[in-house]
């Protein structure tokens, strides 16, 4: 579908609040719509689940918009049972081809769907947006009877959101011209961050205005998509068998060897890491035995037996140098070896 074409419905999904078709039957002159979502959930009000008929004359009744001129809209809760008589008792071929007709109305309206989100950057949108705002909305005729479909409801968050970004550009650029007297340096470094991404925002609206999406992130979904499809049928279960034979590996294979290869890289610094850790622990521990700086070592059989046949050191030398003195005098030699440290 051509973007134009599709902004063109849009657009009457939101002013009309629904897409219409027109059935000639006889003199008859009957103007048919979608079903919109709210109405969906109505059909359980006004019909029996075990009856077949009942159930497909509730549809087409909600699908009814006018019969000769008669708008059903308006007066929807007393219609409904009147048009699901009509329809109950209308012949096949006119059940037949209005069913045909509410189908091709309900493949336009979700055909148009992927175009919403570039349809609600474009100047028509704002422009509508500006005419009915929210409470617009609920003066036309379609909304007033079956409630806001999904389209509008989408079309009016988006636009709430752009007008919440306008006025908050607004204010940015007011604080920034106050703090722009206190801090000039720092207020140039943000309004150059903020301009910058406000242009690549509106660079990447443009973009998706053009195409009615954003193209760039539909086919990176496309080709992940791809990656991933399963065999559908003989011939692609051959040329799968084809490739493992020659050995050529496809997109998703080069994507789960480049995954895996860094797993492997993330795994090896893991370890790197453990292992200078418990080397910089060993170091800490290491603590040497004398002030010579040797290494530690178990000390020899020879090394003992010369420590334990050692003289006592210094209670030794005291001791000795008290024997043959009398009590005075060993007392004297005690209070001067503490005074003098002898």
């Amino acid at each position: 579908m051509d973007v134009e074409d599709a902004y063109d419905i849009i657009e009457r999904i939101i002013v009309n609040g629904f897409l219409t078709a027109e059935l000639r039957c006889g003199g008859s002159y009957i103007v048919l719509k979608n079903m919109t979502d709210r109405e969906a959930g109505m059909l359980d009000l006004f019909r029996d689940g075990k009856s077949r008929i009942e159930d497909m004359s509730c549809k087409m009744a909600l699908c009814t918009l006018s019969i000769d001129g008669t708008n059903y809209m308006s007066l929807r809760s007393e219609a409904i049972p009147v048009l699901m008589d009509f329809w109950s008792g209308a012949p096949v071929s006119l059940m037949t081809a209005a069913i045909d007709s509410v189908k091709g109305i309900n493949i336009r309206y979700y055909e148009v769907l992927d175009y919403l989100e570039g349809f609600c950057y474009s100047d028509k949108s704002r422009y509508l947006w500006r005419v009915y705002k929210e409470g617009g909305l609920y003066t036309v005729p379609g909304v007033m009877a079956a409630g806001m479909n999904a389209v509008q409801e989408n079309w009016v968050f988006v636009n709430r959101e752009l007008d919440g970004e306008a006025d908050y550009d607004r204010e940015f650029h007011l604080a920034l011209m106050v703090a722009s007297s206190l801090n000039s340096a720092g207020a140039k470094v943000i309004s150059k961050n903020y301009d910058t991404a406000h242009t690549e925002s509106a660079e990447l609206r443009k973009e998706i205005t053009k195409w009615g999406y954003d193209k760039k992130r539909v086919e990176g979904e496309k080709k992940q998509a791809a990656w991933m499809a399963p065999v559908r049928s003989r011939e692609d279960l051959v040329r799968e068998l084809y490739r493992q034979m020659r050995g050529a590996k496809d997109k998703h294979d080069l994507f789960i060897e480049k995954w895996m290869q860094k797993q492997r890289e993330r795994a090896e610094e893991a370890k790197n890491r453990a292992l200078e850790r418990a080397t910089k622990l060993r170091e800490k521990l290491q603590t040497p035995v004398s002030m010579d700086g040797e290494d530690s070592r178990r000390a020899t059989t020879e090394e003992i037996a010369a420590l334990v046949s050692a003289p006592v050191s210094h209670v030794g030398k005291y001791m000795s140098a008290y024997e043959g003195l009398d009590k005075d005098d060993r007392f004297l030699r005690k209070i001067g070896a503490r005074v003098i440290g002898d």
